[in-house]
């Protein structure tokens, strides 16, 4: 989100984290910026059970963990590394001060949140049609549209089964009956396991 020239300018650092790493915890305090360098990370909700819910992936170049900055409360989420990643920090009072001085930040950052929010929106939304072909093409059209995690060029889905599963509330099996419906419905295309939304032919 934010050029890391000018976040290392106002004082940040980077940590790495191992795979499964958490790098904030639900209901925790918030002192940094975060912004991933590289790697992915998973930004979940987790149940007594123990079982998570996934919110939104991070991919590099992203900020994660936001709400903080902007209301005086702890994480609303725990961020997993998937992979071993490294991610910058700033101290959330350097933060402010960059606001301050580059105050088309805000903007950026409210865009930001308002995604997640829309996200959240159309999940909360599909989760009480109790249909879960609907839910997975409404997830993907709105993917599609923001750009994230559908590849451009070739319309492959970058989400496995249990992420979609995880993302809509449902059952990894449900996930899978209900992509198969899909694609016989010619709705979406499945090459050697792979979905592309979409629906067109590919020569992979």
């Amino acid at each position: 989100m934010i050029d890391q020239d000018l976040l290392f300018q106002w004082g940040a650092i980077t940590k790495k984290v191992v795979a499964e790493e958490k790098v904030v915890e639900e209901d925790h305090p918030s002192y940094y910026y975060y912004q991933l360098l590289e790697g992915r990370l998973r930004a979940v909700n987790i149940n007594e059970q123990g079982k998570e819910y996934l919110q939104y992936i991070v991919n590099p170049g992203e900020t994660f963990a936001e709400i903080p900055l902007v209301i005086p409360t702890p994480f609303q989420i725990t961020v997993v590394a998937d992979i071993p990643s490294e991610i910058i920090k700033l101290p959330r009072d350097r933060f402010d001060t960059l606001l301050a001085n580059h105050p088309h930040l805000q903007t950026e950052l409210s865009k930001v949140l308002a995604n997640r929010l829309r996200l959240k929106y159309i999940i909360t939304k599909e989760l009480c049609n109790h249909n879960p072909q609907h839910s997975i093409l409404s997830l993907l059209e709105y993917l599609q549209k923001e750009g994230k995690h559908i590849c451009k060029a070739c319309n492959k889905v970058e989400l496995t089964r249990q992420q979609i599963a995880d993302m809509l509330g449902l059952r990894v099996e449900t996930v899978i009956r209900a992509i198969r419906d899909l694609y016989d419905r010619e709705l979406l295309v499945i090459q050697n396991g792979k979905v592309f939304y979409p629906a067109r032919v590919h020569n992979t």
